[in-house]
């Protein structure tokens, strides 16, 4: 059943019409795959998850909660925040106990959506205990901002 609806959603986004593929360079951050040449004309989109990249591996909350609107959500299973004083809070808090190394697979970009295929691995400042996951982020974006950040993480499959 899950095969089936993960299939239709990869479908959908086939459909969707104009979906590009496409790899992005981020300066001084994570190390970013390049597929394809990069057919994305909107570097807004490439500076945003960039700068999002950024953001996690140098632990800083304000960066990342300024790429949000005054109303953006910020969903993880199982929480969501909802403007950028709460993101920037959970994202403090979470800094200041882990370090965060993010690899990106692939991306998908229609109009101003997006989807991110990265991996993801932290590491606790205090035990050193690291743990990584596959993760999958649709953004929106809304007059330059992010309006809507919703992760689907998988920390069950095997690498």
């Amino acid at each position: 059943m899950f095969n089936r609806l993960l299939l239709g959603w990869l479908g959908g986004l086939l459909i969707w019409g104009y979906a590009a593929i496409s790899g992005i360079h981020c300066p001084e951050a994570a190390s970013l795959p390049s597929p394809f040449d990069s057919v994305m004309a909107d570097s807004l989109v490439n500076t945003l998850i960039c700068d999002a990249i950024a953001a996690w591996e140098n632990g800083d909350a304000e960066q990342f909660a300024n790429l949000f609107t005054d109303t953006g959500e910020f969903i993880v299973p199982g929480d969501r925040w909802v403007g950028q004083e709460a993101i920037r809070q959970v994202t403090a808090d979470f800094s200041a106990e882990h370090s965060v190394k993010i690899d990106v697979h692939q991306m998908i970009v229609q109009d101003q959506r997006i989807a991110i295929e990265w991996s993801w691995q932290e590491t606790n400042r205090a035990t050193g205990e690291s743990s990584r996951a596959d993760d999958v982020i649709v953004v929106t974006i809304t007059n330059g901002k992010i309006q809507r950040w919703r992760e689907y993480i998988d920390t069950q499959s095997p690498s």
